[in-house]
């Protein structure tokens, strides 16, 4: 007999993305501490839904290495897209998880206005609650899902950068490309699905260069190749370096245009609209 589909329940057997306002370090250690314990009873495959559901989001700059489960690998990732983030304009790093489900106690639910200090010292108040329910979760709840933000193309990338410490891309540089490329928009923007820019528009424009590098690096990926630091004047990965200044610039890059050696080299913002 054919085997039974598992029913998807957000919140249940998958964790519930949510706008809300959560304490999202409370909501990834009581979703760590309920994945772990049912590996402990043996429950592998229930577990492993659990943690493939989730995403970690990353203020800039990234940590080098992502949050996980004891015994499972570290979760999908992505960096935050949200415009004028103030972390992230301000390199304080940090993460948001913002996934819920009834494994969480209604106390990760910040109270609104709440300063971190408040809202912190309202968590501990409130551990004793009731955990949350499906009926409260079912209003929290977005249409998100985990491979929305990081399909599984990119995130075979970021797990490369993360188990190779002699990666010639890192963290900091892919999530610098990747927010270029698709921020403001929340959810994965796929750079296969778009035609790649001319040189004279990449030399001009920060959008066209981060999918000219996006575009090389996924395809590296694909071909079991290790990915290239990008050309500083076009985007595209290169293994070669400029004589002068020894930035990753392509030997078909015209020396006018190496950022290196011309620090206040004009871009044309306006050329973004033409990527």
């Amino acid at each position: 007999m054919p085997r039974a589909s598992v029913v998807v329940r957000p919140g249940w057997n998958e964790a519930a993305h949510t706008d809300a306002e959560l304490l999202h370090a409370a909501a990834y250690y009581e979703f760590k501490t309920h994945v772990e314990g049912l590996l402990q009873r043996g429950f592998v495959a229930e577990a492993t839904r659990l943690w493939a559901s989730v995403c970690q989001i990353d203020h800039f700059p990234p940590h080098p290495i992502g949050l996980g489960v004891q015994g499972l690998p570290p979760f999908r990732r992505s960096p935050c897209m949200e415009e004028n983030c103030r972390r992230c304009t301000e390199y304080q790093g940090g993460f948001k998880f913002p996934w819920i489900g009834t494994w969480n106690s209604s106390a990760v639910l910040a109270l609104p206005g709440s300063d971190p200090r408040r809202a912190w010292q309202s968590y501990y108040d409130r551990l004793g609650e009731a955990k949350l329910d499906l009926l409260l979760i079912e209003p929290l709840r977005t249409h998100w899902t985990a491979r929305d933000f990081a399909p599984d193309n990119i995130f075979g990338l970021v797990a490369f950068i993360e188990h190779n410490a002699d990666s010639m891309v890192d963290l900091t540089e892919l999530w610098d490309v990747w927010r270029t490329w698709q921020s403001p928009q929340r959810g994965w923007r796929d750079p296969s699905l778009v035609p790649i820019p001319a040189d004279l528009v990449a030399w001009r424009a920060p959008r066209a260069r981060a999918v000219r590098s996006l575009w090389g690096w996924l395809g590296a990926m694909e071909a079991g190749e290790e990915p290239l630091p990008p050309c500083k004047a076009c985007g595209l990965p290169t293994p070669e370096l400029c004589e002068r200044c020894f930035s990753s610039v392509c030997s078909t890059c015209p020396p006018s245009q190496c950022p290196g050696c011309h620090p206040v080299l004009r871009r044309d913002p306006s050329a973004a609209a033409a990527a």
